[in-house]
């Protein structure tokens, strides 16, 4: 399957956007696995995004 890719800029405003979002909802998540989980996301993105 050949995709053609988002515009760079586009993809780097959206994990930003994405980074923010993960970062609010992780005060109200009460289980602490869930909220490691989402941590390594939120780390992962942001070494990607910013490397």
């Amino acid at each position: 399957m050949d995709r053609k890719r988002n515009n760079p800029t586009w993809c780097c405003d959206q994990i930003e956007e994405k980074i923010n979002d993960y970062k609010s909802s992780l005060a109200e998540i009460k289980e602490e696995e869930v909220k490691r989980q989402l941590e390594i996301v939120i780390d992962d993105l942001e070494t990607i995004l910013y490397g």
